[in-house]
């Protein structure tokens, strides 16, 4: 039994690392995300791009249960889009297209991150929260590229 209980200890001492490694790594958004106040008015439609210089247009998405706003996001071809996503809800949410490759990641409530991506081909895209059970509750959105 006095061997028994030094190696109780160490597998429970492992399951709590291994829970903190686990929470740090997939839950808690990343050291860079990147806070922003500049978001579009509650219910506009489609946002307007804001142009910077001449290849950079930035973009500003609040998420929150369940929906996000702007839900139409439209971008012309080429340009080069640096958008923030802003968690205004009370849970986890993330801005998704799979078609693009592109994923915020898990971003916790208040917090938002800007991810850059090339608007290369024309089309129109569906934007998602990959959370479960959101996407299906109607965190859906669109993204066009003209």
């Amino acid at each position: 039994m006095k061997k028994l209980i030094p190696f109780l200890i160490l597998v429970l001492v492992a399951a709590a690392g291994f829970g903190i490694w686990w929470y740090v790594t997939d839950v808690l958004p990343e050291k860079n995300a990147d806070e922003s106040s500049g978001t579009p008015a509650p219910g506009e439609e489609d946002v307007p791009e804001t142009v910077v210089g001449e290849s950079v247009t930035e973009v500003a998405v609040e998420g929150s249960e369940y929906s996000f706003s702007p839900k139409t996001i439209t971008v012309k071809k080429g340009a080069t889009v640096k958008l923030t996503f802003k968690n205004i809800g009370n849970t986890i949410h993330t801005w998704t297209i799979d078609e693009l490759d592109l994923d915020t990641g898990s971003i916790l409530p208040g917090s938002s991150k800007t991810i850059e991506f090339d608007a290369v081909e024309a089309g129109t895209y569906e934007i998602y929260c990959s959370v479960s059970g959101h996407k299906e509750s109607g965190m859906v959105g669109t993204l066009k590229i003209e």
